[in-house]
């Protein structure tokens, strides 16, 4: 049986949204001058043997290129895992403007970034269960503001935040 494309699902195809990876796919080749990579690697590239073919050069290539940066790492949250690069942002709760940003490799710990998130003025400081513990860090001891940390709970009628000791005095 042909699998033709009915005039209905071309033009859906077309309007359908885009996901992640496809844009960011799309980006990197118009980005990458891929031809002329694959021209230099091509020569000492394996060829198809007796026991398996290998994969095509450019998918190869496409993906060393993605997967193969040394900040990258990978981490278990739950059942899933994770590969890349995580972003702290530092957040004006008021006006909602970023005010800080740092990028971490995926394994590194959302508390260890909270000393770059703060610029010092902040009345109350409000974050997710990863900086749980944050007002206790040494780093952060001199932080004068209120800490509303999210909790992790086990039962749907627990708190989902707490509001952890007032630093503020």
């Amino acid at each position: 049986m042909s699998h033709q494309l009915t005039f209905a699902d071309s033009e859906f195809s077309n309007k359908r949204r885009k996901t992640r990876k496809e844009i960011f796919l799309s980006r990197m080749d118009e980005l990458m001058p891929w031809d002329q990579f694959e021209a230099v690697i091509e020569p000492f590239s394996p060829e198809a043997g007796k026991v398996r073919r290998p994969y095509p050069l450019s998918t190869m290539f496409r993906i060393h290129c993605i997967a193969h940066d040394p900040e990258m790492h990978q981490t278990q949250k739950g059942k899933q895992w994770f590969f890349g690069l995580k972003a702290h942002i530092g957040v004006d709760a008021r006006i909602g403007l970023t005010h800080s940003l740092s990028t971490t490799a995926a394994n590194v710990h959302d508390i260890t970034e909270t000393e770059n998130l703060l610029h010092g003025e902040e009345m109350f400081i409000s974050a997710d269960s990863g900086y749980r513990g944050a007002q206790k860090r040494e780093e952060l001891k001199d932080i004068k503001a209120d800490w509303l940390i999210a909790a992790t709970y086990k039962r749907k009628d627990q708190a989902k935040y707490v509001f952890s000791k007032s630093t503020r005095e």
